[in-house]
Formats: C-alpha cells, structure tokens, sequence
C-alpha cells in the first residue's frame, strides 16, 4: 500500500486577467493496494502477476471570488471528486546466468473518472452570487498503459548495473479533460456548468539507468538517472498540471542494521524546465517546474 503520487500546485493572490487578485489552485493524488503473485518456473525464468486497486482524488479552485457577467465568467471552487478502479501488471525476467538477467513487464491502461464531486460557482455577475453544483465530476484522466524493457549487470560482485526503456502510452490516456457539474441548488442558475480543456498528450519513451556499489557487507551505495521528454504539448500547457519535468537524478545508501532491520534513504532530484505557451486567461505564460524529494524508509525481514 502506497502513495503513487499526484500532481498540481497552489497559487495565492495572483492577478488574473479580469483586473483584480484571486487564488487557483489544483491538488490530484492517487494511491494503490497491490496484492502480487510471482512465481520461480526454474532457475533462469520468474513471471509474475498484480492488480492494482487505484484510488484517486482531486481538489480544484479557479479564481473562485470572480465572476465577469458580460464576458461571461465564473470562477469555481471543487471539492472531493474522486475515483476507486483495478488494473493489472504482468511481468517476465530472464536470467541468462549469474552476471546478467533480463526483463520484460505490461501495465494495463486504468481509467480514472472522478465523480460525486461538489463543486461551487461563482456567478455575482449574474446577480446569482455562488451556486452549488451537487454533483460535479472530471473525466478524461487515466493511468497510461506502458511496456518496459529491463537489463541488470553484475561486471563483479560489488557492482550492479542497470537499464530500462518504458514505452508509456500517454496519448490514450489524456485527450482532453472535462469538468462538469450538475443538480445546481440555485433553479435560475445554468443546469451544467462545463469546462473542456484540451489535452492531447503525446506518447513518452523514457529511459533510466541505475547503478549499485556494495561498499562492504553492511552498506549499498545508489545512483541513478531518468529521462523522459514532456508528453504535453506547449499550447496546451496549464500551471495547475505542470507535467514538465523530464530529467531525474537519484543518490542513495542502505544501511543493514541488523540481520532483519534495514535503513534506506534517498534524494531525488527533478532538473528545472520551462515551457512557453499562449492562454486566454494568462496570455503570453511560461510555466517552470523543479523539484527535489527526500526518501527515508526503515524495513524488517521476517
């Protein structure tokens, strides 16, 4: 059970382009249960098996406090759509001998329509203040299906090499995104309030390599580096799903405690982008993005 991660940002008292300040913000996560099966046929081959059981769920606000009647223009507020769905993943290794195994492993694409969301509408300028919607809902997101290549090398003991090419197919995934609400507590207000935003993400090749160094019986050493170009495209680029990053840089050290109790810590480095695109809302944008994660985790072998 973990958190896969998610995606989105938080911006407070921005100047909009209705001419006053407001805040936008966008919060997606997922986490997963995923209980697995593998299997040793023999020494050389293992194949193994997972669902994936997906939940997701997203919090959005667009300038919630503007409304431009003659424009027209209602800001919103969106709360708690969310989405429960099972994949699956197959996967196959190959060891050629003892220096050198090889791999295989398909990801099932997972839909992900986020419903029973609430979401709230900002129409003062339609003399209607804020209505809400009782059931909003975001559809158009998906986990992509992906296929990867792997291969681990031993040149000596204390060393492990390793590299992956990953196909992930994100141009099934995210075409477009809708947000629609309905049942509006407000009769005069519209019957749906919708908003279509374009996707069309393009498919991703990435490529990662790692390395490991066992400094003596108790301590490993970790490197690693990940590339993949940005799926979205610069038009339909959006601050609140800045999905730029494409180079990663990982360091880490295990450290064996005990024969059952183990020390595992990491950082992980995402270099800075920057993406230029023209918005209605924003104008001439530029979206940047950099990130930098710290991982500690303590595990027992029974």
């Amino acid at each position: 059970m973990f958190s896969q991660g998610g995606a989105g940002g938080v911006f407070k008292n921005i100047n909009t382009a209705f001419g006053n300040r407001d805040d936008m913000s966008s919060l997606f996560g997922i986490a997963k249960v995923i209980p697995g099966v593998g299997c040793k046929i023999n020494d050389a081959w293992s194949v193994g098996a997972s669902l994936a059981v997906t939940y997701a769920s997203v919090k959005q606000q667009f300038f919630p406090d503007t409304s431009v009647g003659a424009a027209p223009f209602a800001g919103y507020k969106l709360d708690d759509a969310s989405a429960l769905k099972v994949g699956f993943k197959l996967g196959v290794q190959y060891r050629v001998n003892p220096s050198l195994t090889l791999a295989a492993a398909y990801t099932e694409k997972t839909e992900l329509p986020l419903t029973d969301g609430e979401l709230n509408a900002n129409y003062s300028g339609m003399g209607l203040g804020v209505v809400k919607y009782r059931n909003a809902s975001v559809t158009g997101l998906a986990l992509p299906r992906e296929v990867a290549l792997g291969v681990a090398f031993k040149p000596v003991d204390a060393w492990l090499l390793s590299f992956k090419v990953n196909w992930i197919n994100w141009a099934d995934a995210v075409k477009s995104v809708t947000l629609r609400a309905t049942d509006p507590e407000n009769p005069l207000a519209p019957a749906a309030y919708q908003i279509v935003s374009a996707g069309d993400w393009k498919n991703q090749w990435v490529f990662a390599s790692g390395l490991a160094y066992n400094w003596n019986e108790l301590t490993t050493i970790y490197a690693g580096h990940n590339y993949g170009k940005n799926p979205i495209p610069s038009q339909n680029s959006s601050p609140l799903l800045a999905g730029i990053l494409e180079h990663h840089i990982t360091l880490g050290a295990a450290r064996q405690i005990t024969t059952q109790w183990r020390l595992t810590g990491g950082v992980e480095y995402m270099l800075p982008v920057k993406e230029n695109y023209t918005s209605p809302l924003f104008g001439n944008a530029e979206v940047r993005n950099e990130a930098l994660f710290l991982h500690l985790m303590l595990s027992r072998r029974w």
